[in-house]
């Protein structure tokens, strides 16, 4: 497995609201509207532009997860293939379902694991979701 590594000065010492706003930032700047091939998979993953909002407002991120979306295109290339989990009764229609990959990644010196989720929809696209989590240790 690859480890992707995150090493920037500038980020290390932001407060949680300043991370947020960089975030936006260089999702809007370098990943809205972009995708990415999964190595393993050979699926082309797209970034919609509502995915950061997701991220960024999502119940207590942590500055680890929140970090990963600096390095996520190269996790997501990178990422081996977990399961893939059926749609909940509150998604909606357009979706299939969800590929869910681990990922190794080393932020400012510590070494990750992530859960990133795709989700895969009606029209046979590819698009990452709003979900990288921190696991403990791989499956």
């Amino acid at each position: 497995m690859v480890t992707v590594e995150l090493n920037d000065e500038k980020i290390d010492g932001m407060t949680l609201s300043q991370l947020k706003k960089a975030i936006k930032d260089y999702y809007g700047k370098y990943l809205k509207g972009t995708s990415v091939v999964n190595k393993q998979k050979l699926i082309t993953v797209d970034f919609p532009a509502d995915s950061v909002k997701h991220v960024i407002y999502a119940r207590k991120p942590g500055y680890t997860k929140l970090k990963a979306v600096f390095i996520i295109k190269e996790m997501i290339k990178n990422a081996e293939y977990l399961n893939f989990k059926e749609p909940d009764e509150d998604d909606g229609q357009n979706i299939l379902g969800y590929f869910n990959f681990k990922a190794k990644a080393k932020i400012e010196g510590n070494v990750h694991w992530f859960r990133i989720v795709i989700r895969l929809t009606n029209n046979g696209k590819f698009y990452y979701d709003h979900s990288v989590k921190v696991i403990k240790k791989p499956e």
